[in-house]
């Protein structure tokens, strides 16, 4: 027994651990124990992610929800056990069947509720939706235990001469001692880790609990693990002091439930004279930077405030936006990728063709948001990807000239065998690197992408027979061959980890990795190769945008909100914020970027960009959900589960059963 019991310390063990190493090591070794113990990782966390905030936050709402959720649950239940109606016994029924609804086909519902009583932004509304989706098991959990109260002791209770309040709250309240610590047992530990209601509900950064306020360190691709840590060992001792004492007050006989106020702000509103731009947008790696650039342009602009709120992550940025629009809390600014989404958010989105800062806006970046001759988006930024490679390793296997062709791949892979080194590091666990970009190798391939998806589309183009997904796969088959262990239990950190250690020597992945690579080993000399799939020569990377700024045309700031896009890529301020604080690179020929700013990767792919050497991003393209099961469906022929004729058919299958 005392072995299991160490058993669920050991997830602990790895928490502390870790939360007190650097970066590089807590990847590369996260069971040893710190050779330096890094105590600054605590206080990095605690001023990126505003601990004090997020932690009054935190137990205000907890605190809060846990005593009206008593309070108020325990009446109810007193109330249909001793009141045995028809009426409460069908009230009671109602709320068990409430405990089985699941909660995502109540979001939308939800949102739009709350912003019409105007609890959006709140604690105080955060509060009330744990009030309702907390009391269906707390009454539960009540109504059984007032069963078993003896119905003599509120009898001669009465007979002394108390109300039906005294009996309840000088009786039978303390009777329930054991059944309210459990409700905040349970309600505490399900309220305090809460991440999906709170990002709904709250969206000044000044309101963010710490799950939200710690999701800030993960991005898109990247996740800040030595800030991440920290904070959440935190939290999770704040909460354990926190539920301490509350169910020690509780113990004692503390019933006091006196809401507390919360000085909950309304989102959106303005001083007189004031305009707010709300802006909703997914790169949580840039969270900081944007705080920052909102305090300059705020300055440099009397009478305009930013109202920014980040969602991104691990939430589900597409599902989020779509919630604010049915809630009626529209955007003025928010993210929108291209194609697919372009269609999918048309009727929402201003024209902004006639802007100054088109004209320098690459052609690259322009295809995915343009819809007959009109220009809907801003590019954030260029990604672009292929295979990284580490020179240094490539140099000592004796590799004096960049593969550009599959037999030259195989070649250079067979020398870094020998040398014994691991050619390729797969993540293949991750289904966007499968269903995502290298499938997209198969796409971008063809003579014409975009007519070749519009012939999958309308039955005139197949899957199986097409020589360019043969070609593909033959490339797919080298990485496999070239293979780290266990690809397909590789996740993304893991990936970037063995090449940045200097394990394997390439991997496919793209200058989102440039930071995490540079927190385990800031000197590699890293490059960009193609992704051959044929004997004749690719010399081209794949490059693309992977969002876009947008207008809502509805909004009552929309010459406020076209300014600000205006000034974030024309003003010097805005530029430097673009290169230096965001590390983007630029999606315009206007704004120059350096290899000091970017880092290697960003600079390789700068320079295919400029020499006009690339091939196209097509995920977007596709019809919706088809990326994620195209994933799946390579992750099982890695496996070894079906052939490549087998694949080919059911990459097929997961297009024609998706397409509309």
């Amino acid at each position: 027994m005392v072995l299991i019991g160490l058993m669920f310390l050991v997830p602990f063990y790895f928490l502390f651990v870790n939360s007190v190493k650097t970066f590089g090591d807590l990847l590369t070794n996260s069971a040893a124990w710190p050779e330096v113990f890094q105590w600054g990782n605590y206080a990095n966390a605690w001023e990126k992610i505003k601990f004090p905030s997020a932690l009054m936050n935190s137990l205000i709402v907890t605190v809060v929800s846990n005593l009206l959720l008593v309070l108020i649950s325990s009446m109810a239940a007193y109330r249909m056990v001793r009141s045995d109606t028809r009426f409460n016994r069908i009230l009671f029924g109602m709320f068990i069947a409430a405990m089985v609804i699941p909660f995502q086909s109540i979001m939308i519902p939800l949102v739009t509720v709350t912003s019409n009583l105007g609890l959006i932004d709140s604690l105080f509304g955060l509060i009330i939706c744990y009030l309702g989706f907390g009391a269906p098991m707390s009454i539960f959990l009540f109504h059984g235990f007032v069963k078993s109260v003896p119905l003599e002791i509120e009898e001669a209770a009465r007979v002394d001469g108390s109300s039906a309040y005294g009996v309840f709250f000088r009786i039978v309240f303390p009777l329930m001692k054991p059944m309210y610590v459990t409700v905040i047992i349970l309600n505490t530990l399900w309220i305090w880790n809460d991440y999906l209601l709170p990002s709904l509900i709250l969206q000044s950064s000044n309101l963010r609990t710490i799950p939200i306020a710690t999701f800030a360190l993960f991005g898109q691709y990247t996740k800040q693990w030595d800030l991440a840590l920290p904070a959440l060992l935190k939290g999770k001792c704040e909460g354990l002091c926190g539920s301490g004492i509350m169910w020690g007050s509780c113990g004692n006989g503390d019933k006091s439930g006196s809401p507390v106020n919360t000085d909950a702000q309304s989102g959106g509103e303005a001083a007189a004279g004031e305009k707010t731009i709300k802006i909703f947008q997914f790169k949580v790696e840039i969270a900081e930077a944007l705080n920052r650039l909102k305090a300059e342009y705020e300055s440099s602009h009397p009478g305009i405030k930013l109202d920014i709120q980040t969602v991104g992550g691990g939430s589900d940025y597409g599902a989020a936006l779509k919630a604010k629009f049915a809630a009626g809390e529209q955007p003025d600014i928010f993210n929108v990728g291209g194609y697919r989404e372009l269609d999918t958010w048309l009727e929402y989105l201003e024209d902004l063709s006639g802007e100054a800062w088109v004209k320098d806006v690459l052609d690259v970046a322009k295809e995915p948001m343009t819809k007959d001759g009109k220009l809907y988006g801003q590019p954030l930024a260029l990604e672009g990807y292929g295979f990284i490679y580490n020179k240094d390793l490539f140099q000592k296997a004796g590799i004096t000239e960049i593969p550009t062709t599959l037999e030259q791949l195989d070649q250079a892979a067979q020398k870094l065998q020998a040398a014994g080194i691991t050619p390729f590091s797969n993540g293949y666990q991750e289904w966007w690197v499968l269903g995502n970009h290298n499938v997209n190798v198969a796409f971008a391939n063809q003579a014409d992408p975009v007519k070749f998806i519009q012939g999958l589309n309308e039955g005139t183009e197949k899957i199986p027979g097409n020589q360019v997904f043969t070609d593909w796969m033959n490339m797919l088959d080298l990485t496999l061959k070239y293979s780290n262990k266990n690809p397909l239990t590789t996740d993304y950190n893991t990936q970037v980890t063995l090449f940045a250690s200097g394990e394997a020597a390439m991997m496919q992945q793209g200058n989102w990795t440039q930071v995490q690579i540079d927190g385990i080993d800031p000197d590699l000399n890293l490059g960009i190769l193609p992704m051959p799939i044929t004997n004749e020569p690719n010399d081209k990377l794949f490059v693309g945008v992977p969002n876009y700024w947008v207008v809502n045309k509805n909004s009552q700031v929309k010459p406020e909100a076209k300014e600000f896009l205006e000034w974030l890529v024309t003003s010097d301020t805005g530029k430097q914020y673009m290169t230096k604080e965001f590390k983007f690179i630029p999606a315009f020929s206007s704004i120059q970027a350096s290899e000091e700013d970017l880092g290697d990767l960003a600079t390789d792919i700068m320079k295919y960009s400029q020499e006009n050497k690339t091939l196209s991003w097509n995920f977007n393209r596709f019809p919706e959900g088809v990326p994620q099961e195209f994933g799946s469906t390579i992750q099982a022929y890695v496996a070894g589960k079906s052939d490549k004729k087998a694949l080919l058919d059911a990459l097929q299958q997961n297009w024609d059963s998706l397409k509309k």
